[in-house]
C-alpha cells in the first residue's frame, strides 16, 4: 500500500513539474513565506 501511495504522489508531483508550476524548492519557499507573512501579521 505505501509503494502504491509513493507512486501515486510521485506522479502527481511530475505532472506539476512537467506543467512548470512548481518546483520543490519554489514549493518550500512561498510555504516559508506564508508562514513568515503569519507571524508578522499577528
Amino acid at each position: 500500500m505505501n509503494t502504491l501511495n509513493q507512486t501515486q504522489g510521485q506522479l502527481s508531483f511530475q505532472q506539476l513539474n512537467q506543467l512548470g508550476i512548481l518546483t520543490l524548492e519554489e514549493a518550500y519557499k512561498i510555504i516559508m513565506e506564508r508562514r513568515n507573512k503569519r507571524r508578522q501579521g499577528s
